[in-house]
């Protein structure tokens, strides 16, 4: 099983069903190298197309997406069950916030962060959470998946808590 549940460059060659780059196999490096400069390239211009990704398809990218999303959702996320205990220390440290009456108490909080760190707490919250955990071998029944991180912390992410009286 803990084979199974492993993020490995495996997924991404018997998913991408084929990709030839000029008639040259692209290695798994190219392919990192050049999902990287889609999703940076993208980021960077929601509005207009990325030439890079434009050499994968809709599948591609797909595949791609849920290779970042089961490698963070092990690092991060629900597939370590020591991930939801890690930022405990920062939840309890928010709810003692939300229930001060201290009026010295700044009204809001402010957490700017990386990504993983906001992953972490998002699983101390119990946020985005689905039912089947993610695996290597279930891309196709996670279409609608929870889990995703291009939509909730891609690269970094900001969270403002703020207390109304």
């Amino acid at each position: 099983m803990k084979n199974e549940t492993l993020c490995s460059f495996d997924f991404y060659k018997t998913k991408l069903a084929f990709f030839n780059l000029r008639g040259t196999s692209a290695s798994k490096s190219n392919i990192r190298s050049m999902w990287q400069l889609c999703r940076f390239e993208q980021a960077f211009d929601l509005y207009k197309p990325a030439p890079w990704c434009s050499i994968f398809s809709l599948n591609d990218i797909a595949v791609l997406e849920y290779g970042e999303d089961l490698g963070y959702y092990h690092e991060a996320g629900y597939g370590f069950s020591m991930n939801k205990n890690i930022l405990c220390e920062a939840v309890q440290n928010l709810l003692n916030y939300l229930q001060s009456n201290d009026p010295t108490e700044q009204p809001a909080r402010i957490l700017i962060t990386h990504s993983t760190s906001m992953q972490l707490l998002m699983v101390s919250l119990g946020l985005f959470e689905d039912a089947t955990p993610l695996l290597r071998s279930n891309f196709a029944q996670q279409s609608y998946r929870k889990w995703r991180t291009s939509q909730q912390t891609a690269f970094a992410s900001n969270l403002a808590v703020i207390r109304y009286e």
